[in-house]
């Protein structure tokens, strides 16, 4: 008949004061309090892996951020796990690359990977369209960037609309042509004509 442990009680955990040497207090049905000497205490439930049969333990967090009733809940979806031939380090392994996956898949990540990869292949000097031969005053108007003065801003606004057209289809152009990986800033000597 196997040995019968006695479940914990948080008294006793609490209690529980670091020795010279790492020792664990028992819970019962596999899951163990370890209590380092620096004072640390960590849920650990230790069972045999379900392929290999060998003797494994995986932590469940650090005791008092872990309560004992949820070490206590967290045993029991490990202990089904393991009844469904399911490893729980190898599942929470599988989980955590999932969200990391989930993560990367974002617009923020792909759109800086992007940037990253742009940076590396055009240079500075050809990255804005001032230096495709745009007017400074036309390239600002059409970025909708706004100055102290309001009167120039609406001169400049309606002064430069007509100028701001063959800038517009360039830009059109060029974000076409980067949708289909076809990229190319060799548009230096552009010029517009008024």
């Amino acid at each position: 008949m196997p040995r019968l442990t006695k479940p914990l009680t948080n008294t006793e955990i609490k209690q529980a004061k670091p020795k010279a040497t790492i020792y664990s207090l028992n819970d019962g049905q596999d899951l163990q309090l370890r209590i380092m000497p620096n004072g640390s205490k960590t849920w650990l439930f230790v069972y045999f892996r379900p392929h290999t049969k060998k003797r494994t333990s995986i932590s469940f967090g650090s005791y008092p951020e872990l309560t004992l009733a949820k070490a206590r809940a967290a045993r029991e979806i490990a202990r089904e796990q393991l009844a469904n031939d399911i490893d729980p380090q190898e599942f929470r392994d599988d989980q955590a690359k999932v969200k990391s996956l989930a993560q990367k898949n974002t617009l923020e990540h792909i759109a800086a990977a992007w940037l990253e990869v742009k940076k590396s292949k055009v240079s500075d000097d050809h990255a804005t369209l001032n230096e495709e031969g745009f007017d400074e005053d036309v390239v600002e108007a059409a970025l909708s960037h706004i100055g102290k003065n309001q009167v120039r801003n609406a001169y400049n606004r309606a002064d430069y609309l007509e100028r701001r057209k063959p800038m517009m289809e360039w830009w059109d152009n060029f974000i076409d042509e980067a949708a289909t990986g076809n990229t190319s800033l060799g548009f230096k000597g552009l010029r517009i004509v008024t």
